[in-house]
């Protein structure tokens, strides 16, 4: 699995999170495109990865089918995603704050179903942090809430190489 699958299964899993909660309006995208400019005009909830740490030592297992010797190397990656909000800010009472919607994105990426679904994918959540709002200087000078929180995810990279039999005649392996 490589990073962009890792984070295209976390964005899965919040969309449908948020479509079993009646919110389907509620976008889920990756921060720093290119192509997008300018604030998002429905409730948006923006992820970027800040940061990638291999964990341990990569991981051997060797197999010999036929006339090759079959090398899995698996590498475990453990990626801290950062999640923000935004969202037009009303006077109406009843409406969803910026902090609403990452309130709920946080329980989904809580949720003993979701939690599942993404060890069934491929991806183990590690932690949720408490959600923080550091205000952020807007466009019209004044100081808006930023609130967010990171994800913690781990997942695995298998990297397979096959060497064939011939080209290890007379070769001896060692420490496998």
């Amino acid at each position: 699995m490589i990073e962009r699958q890792a984070i295209a299964v976390v964005r899965s899993a919040l969309l449908a999170g948020f479509a079993a909660r009646a919110m389907p309006t509620v976008q889920v995208i990756q921060n720093y495109q290119p192509t997008r400019q300018g604030r998002p005009s429905t409730p948006t909830i923006l992820l970027h990865r800040i940061a990638d740490t291999l964990v341990g030592t990569p991981g051997y297992r060797v197999r010999r089918p036929g006339d090759a010797v079959v090398t899995d190397e698996t590498t475990i990656h453990r990626v801290a995603i950062q999640f923000n909000a935004v969202c037009e800010e009303t006077t109406d009472a009843s409406s969803l704050t910026a902090n609403d919607y990452l309130t709920i994105a946080a329980q989904i990426l809580r949720n003993y179903d979701t939690v599942r679904a993404m060890v069934a994918a491929g991806v183990s959540v590690e932690n949720v942090t408490a959600i923080r709002s550091m205000p952020a200087l807007s466009d019209t000078d004044t100081y808006d809430p930023n609130p967010s929180f990171d994800l913690t995810i781990t997942y695995p990279e298998v990297r397979t190489t096959t060497t064939a039999t011939a080209a290890l005649s007379g070769t001896i392996i060692k420490g496998i």
